[in-house]
């Protein structure tokens, strides 16, 4: 503002010594063209000051920007943004028990699962699926992202039980409905790793301990623990409700059902199948009609 006024002063200055001009004799203009050479010098330096201040200030935030920048490089992740770094490190360090470094063929299906996840309300699910050619994980949800999830799936288990693509979809629906009520997440992270999500370890040793702590929470719950028989309750009930708006799609849950239940009474292989899913015998239970007594 200030300059503003300093050149609106000049302006008028120079107008009014263009008039007085005609007037005066040579030498006192070519005094007057030195006053004005001092007087331009003077806008120049101050135009100059005025851009070098504006860089200064625009120098100053940019330091600021990158002082926060480096310090954000120091943050633990968020608990939305943790499930990503796990659920990789799991699946390399089970690659060997997994066995998903093998030779897929295409069964073609992404496009059932999309299908039936689109026509029950699951629009905005993005999935990955994890075919592993190993019976010791049958089918699994792991948390990936905060809207996506890998689906972990046995080929092994699914040519035994003679699966169609829509049973394999209702199935991962299962799991989908499972992961979503938490309890696998809520297990594996533990209130001490929740203190330091999010928080800035700048001039800190990394605490990789919660980390670890995680890991080895994921390969129990996975292996050995699994739902118990209440979880399994709900999750079974959910998916109940959910498929009762198409009668078609609930008997094919029923009849999956029904598979698994005849598999893990024959199979020794998937004995411990009712340890982590219980128990298929049960759910068929808990989502038939009851009978009346006459």
């Amino acid at each position: 503002m200030k300059l503003q006024i300093k050149i609106i002063f000049l302006v008028l200055l120079f107008s009014f010594h263009g008039i007085a001009a005609n007037k005066k004799s040579k030498e006192e203009l070519r005094g007057e063209e030195l006053e004005f050479g001092k007087i331009k010098q003077v806008l120049k330096n101050d135009f100059l000051k005025e851009r070098a201040d504006k860089k200064v200030k625009e120098l100053n935030i940019i330091k600021k920007k990158r002082i926060v920048d480096n310090t954000r490089l120091f943050n633990y992740p968020r608990e939305e943004d943790v499930w990503k770094i796990l659920t990789e490190i799991w699946l390399v360090k089970n690659a060997s028990k997994l066995k998903w470094d093998f030779e897929k063929p295409d069964y073609g299906l992404r496009a059932s699962i999309e299908r039936l996840f689109e026509q029950f309300g699951f629009l905005e699910q993005k999935f990955r699926l994890l075919l592993v050619n190993s019976p010791e994980v049958t089918h699994f949800c792991l948390p990936f992202s905060r809207d996506e999830v890998i689906f972990v799936l046995s080929v092994p288990f699914i040519r035994t039980l003679d699966l169609t693509k829509r049973e394999i979809a209702i199935l991962l629906l299962e799991d989908l409905i499972r992961k979503n009520q938490g309890y696998f997440q809520q297990y594996v992270i533990s209130s001490d790793l929740r203190k330091l999500l999010g928080k800035n370890f700048k001039g800190k040793t990394v605490n990789t301990t919660e980390f670890d702590k995680s890991l080895k929470n994921m390969d129990f719950f996975v292996y050995s623990k699994g739902f118990n028989f209440q979880q399994q309750y709900k999750v079974t009930t959910s998916m109940s409700t959910i498929l009762k708006s198409n009668l078609e799609y609930w008997n094919n849950y029923l009849t999956l059902l029904q598979k698994i239940d005849r598999l893990v009474k024959t199979n020794v292989l998937y004995k411990k199948y009712t340890s982590l899913f219980p128990s298929p015998e049960l759910q068929m239970k808990w989502i038939l009609p009851k009978k009346k007594v006459l």
